[in-house]
């Protein structure tokens, strides 16, 4: 059985301490991905615990840079918002919107929709 778990952070300086939590309670699921959604500096220090997890730090190519250097792993992997990003399978899945320009963050802000597909009633 696969567990999916979305944990909304708010600002990402405290995502280090969310992993630490998280692997009190589950130590055998991977973080598969760590959302950016832009580029201020109470985003961008979650890269590294991410990084540090072999996460897909999903941001914008605009934001590659210093998400880069933030994450200090050169073997980081970013994914890009382009419109949209579906991440998930088929019962659950979270979408990320590229809703910029926004005043708040300038051209590059993500919004997420968290989805959860019916349960297949043959119909």
């Amino acid at each position: 059985m696969r567990t999916n778990i979305i944990r909304g952070l708010g600002g990402t300086q405290v995502v280090a301490d969310a992993i630490a939590e998280l692997r009190r309670h589950v130590q055998d699921k991977p973080v598969r991905y760590g959302v950016l959604t832009h580029h201020h500096n109470d985003h961008v220090p979650g890269a590294a615990a991410y990084a540090a997890e072999g996460a897909t730090i999903v941001t914008f190519e605009e934001n590659e840079a210093v998400v880069r250097e933030a994450a200090g792993d050169p073997d980081a992997k970013p994914s890009f918002v382009k419109e949209r990003m579906q991440l998930g399978d088929d019962d659950r899945r979270i979408e990320l919107y590229d809703i910029g320009p926004t005043p708040h963050a300038g051209p590059a802000d993500v919004a997420t929709a968290l989805r959860r597909q019916p349960a297949n009633t043959g119909l």
